[in-house]
């Protein structure tokens, strides 16, 4: 008869395992914490710079591209072009609306002033000249091709009509949903100031 003996291996509890990994990971974290700490400061601030009362309506943005021709002052021939690209903004001044309430024919009227240009900007980062002029030219470049979409814009009657509705029609969705909140009975008009 052989006699085997049966060695028992006694293997660590699951437990123990787990333990023994919850500590690695603590002392892992707190020697992380003390041996790489970094600082980190937040500094929040506010400064109030410049507080105005802002009653412009904008009732139509135009984007636009296009080419302003720079002259020569002594032979009046083109120096040089420069491509760019703005928009100008139309709107009406929304505290110099008056309104006229017709309480026999349940009518309210708005008189809207004239929709004019309010806002004319050129984005800097899209200026390409040809040729190309000097880096400290550019605030004059950028003054010209502001002034040069300004002078398109600013007797454009097409544009103007386009603004003009778009004011009504921004006026009309915005008030007729309160009248007719109020009493179902009234109408309402927008006319332009004359």
């Amino acid at each position: 008869m052989s006699t085997e003996k049966k060695i028992k291996s006694n293997p660590l509890p699951f437990k123990t395992i787990i333990v023994i990994a919850m500590v690695v990971v603590i002392v892992a974290l707190f020697a992380t914490k003390f041996f790489f700490k970094k600082s980190v400061e937040v500094v929040v601030s506010s400064i109030l710079t410049d507080e105005k009362v802002v009653s412009e309506l904008s009732t139509l943005e135009v984007p636009y591209a296009g080419i302003y021709q720079e002259l020569d002052d002594k032979n009046g021939k083109v120096k040089r072009s420069i491509a760019y690209s703005g928009l100008v903004s139309y709107g009406v001044d929304f505290s110099q609306i008056t309104s006229v309430d017709d309480k026999e024919n349940k009518i309210i009227t708005l008189i809207i002033p004239n929709v004019k240009l309010s806002n004319v900007y050129v984005e800097p980062n899209t200026l390409r000249s040809i040729p190309e002029g000097k880096i400290a030219e550019l605030q004059n470049r950028l003054q010209n091709c502001k002034k040069d979409l300004e002078n398109k814009f600013i007797n454009d009657e097409e544009t103007k009509k386009l603004a003009v509705d778009s004011t009504i029609d921004t006026l009309k969705n915005f008030f007729e949903p309160i009248i007719e909140a109020i009493d179902k009975d009234y109408k309402l008009e927008i006319k332009l100031a004359e």
